[in-house]
């Protein structure tokens, strides 16, 4: 993990740097020299008219958000924000190689990329937080007021991304575009397939610096470990499986075992468990701390709270900031994705009674022992290394069929057709996504579905062959019957 590089400080010689500040400032320069070149071109009327908009949304996205999205400090600059910027301008080098070769004016790649990413941008962070909701946005919201959820939902630099959603907004903000500069909508989404994945290549390595897009406890191949700061970590610590099994991810399903965890995981076996018949849909119905009374559970997220509660210390000011424990209370301080700090208990600090009803219907009464701070996670698979490989690999296979595409939209397709399958199989991998609707599969898993469909539909559909003249890389072979035809 590489979660942070540096950080911008607010302000730079007494002047402001973020808000009505010097980058604002950057900004409206750069947008005046592009306007500047776009209308000597184009004419100022058009050039106005079509990237006037994008520049506008710019200016209030740095104007009032990015405020909202630095701290005391200043905005830091994440690993997983300089992965991404690296993506965006690696696909924006493929894509006006690709607009030189179709004979377009490179000009319009600015403006293009404005219109993906922007959209692209707001899509992907709603699916993320529309998907963690319950898990995260909703307790920020309870405890903390709805201005520190509206500044953690627009804080998209510390990760949580969701792709599926990045290609729904890009594919919007294409439509306006195709439509305002009167180009093939599937032409340009040929160009871009290998775009999105060479910026997915890189995304997935930001993903890796963050933390975040994990997988799930791995017993053979590559493995690797996570800090107690990561995302891995906090989701191991809530869903039980540092006492040896493994609970639901939706905090609103109830608090049924999805699996005990064999002894070969090591620190997170625990013995009690098979000894009490504790297996695969036991229900925790009661549970304790200490000495306290036991109470009833009837959700995931409950249990995951008591359980974060046994092992950190947890307490807030009244303006909701967390409290550092006294000296004489033995801590590990860690720093929390979001910025906030965190401290563990070195040693534990009370035991936990777990009331359990096995399958069978017979109760069992468990005590997990105080629980010593753990530095890293269980060993996991790596899947966001699995994923940028993959990406990087769909990148160069669709960069050498686009010559030997026979109709526009056959490379996005081949994308649809390749991409679902390897999304489909990292998220067997993957434990961060819950199932939905009832298949059994996660949201992702279901969309790359619908995806392979519509993308064999538009692989093998009868569309207008391509031609030279209308700007395919590369030939084919009714060029030549196109020109005998001409021929008088």
């Amino acid at each position: 993990m590489l979660r942070t590089l540096f950080v911008i400080p607010n302000e730079i010689a007494g002047f402001p740097v973020f808000g009505v500040g010097l980058v604002l400032l950057l900004w409206l320069v750069a947008c005046s020299v592009f306007l500047f070149f776009s209308g000597r071109k184009h004419g100022w009327g058009k050039s106005l008219a079509a990237e006037l908009p994008v520049f506008l949304l710019g200016g209030i996205i740095i104007a009032f958000i990015t405020p909202q999205v630095a701290t005391e400090t200043g905005l830091a600059v994440r690993g997983y924000g300089l992965m991404v910027a690296a993506g965006v301008l690696s696909g924006w080098g493929l894509l006006t190689r690709g607009f030189k070769k179709e004979g377009w004016d490179t000009e319009l790649v600015v403006p293009l990329v404005l219109y993906l990413f922007i959209p692209a941008m707001i899509c992907t962070r709603l699916f993320y937080v529309v998907e963690f909701w319950n898990d995260s946005f909703a307790q920020i919201l309870a405890e903390r007021g709805w201005l520190a959820c509206l500044g953690s939902i627009l804080n998209a630099t510390s990760g949580g991304l969701v792709v599926y959603g990045a290609f729904l907004g890009g594919a919007l903000g294409l439509v306006i575009f195709a439509r305002r500069h009167k180009l093939s909508f599937l032409r340009i989404s040929d160009l871009l397939a290998p775009c999105l994945m060479i910026g997915l290549a890189f995304g997935r390595l930001g993903c890796f610096c963050f933390g975040c897009c994990y997988g799930g406890l791995a017993d053979v191949g590559p493995t690797i470990q996570f800090p107690a700061d990561s995302p891995a970590y906090e989701h191991q610590l809530s869903t039980g499986v540092f006492h040896g099994f493994r609970l639901p991810i939706d905090g609103d399903d109830e608090p049924v075992i999805l699996e005990v965890l064999p002894c070969s995981h090591g620190e997170g076996c625990n013995t009690d468990l098979h000894k009490k018949g504790v297996t695969k849909g036991t229900r925790i119905t009661h549970i304790a701390i200490g000495n306290s009374r036991a109470l009833p559970v009837s959700t995931v997220k409950k249990v995951r709270q008591l359980f974060i509660e046994q092992v950190r210390f947890i307490k807030f000011d009244s303006q909701g900031r967390p409290v550092p424990p006294p000296p004489e209370i033995k801590t590990t301080e860690i720093s929390n994705p979001d910025g906030s700090r965190a401290w563990y208990y070195d040693q534990g600090r009370f035991p936990i009674t777990l009331t359990v009803k096995n399958p069978d219907g017979k109760t069992a009464t468990l005590t997990l022992p105080p629980q010593k701070f753990q530095a890293t996670t269980l060993p996991i698979y790596p899947t966001q290394l699995y994923s940028s490989t993959l990406a990087l690999l769909i990148c160069l296979l669709l960069l050498w069929f686009q010559p030997h595409r026979r109709h526009a939209g056959q490379t996005l397709a081949l994308l649809m057709l390749t991409y679902p399958i390897a999304r489909f199989g990292l998220e067997i991998l993957r434990s961060d996504e819950p199932p939905i609707w009832g298949t059994g599969m996660t949201i992702s898993q279901n969309i790359s579905i619908l995806l392979f469909c519509v993308g064999l539909y538009l692989f093998f559909r009868k569309g207008k062959k391509l031609t030279k003249e209308e700007g395919e890389e590369g030939g084919v072979e009714e060029v030549e019957e196109v020109k005998n035809e001409a021929s008088p």
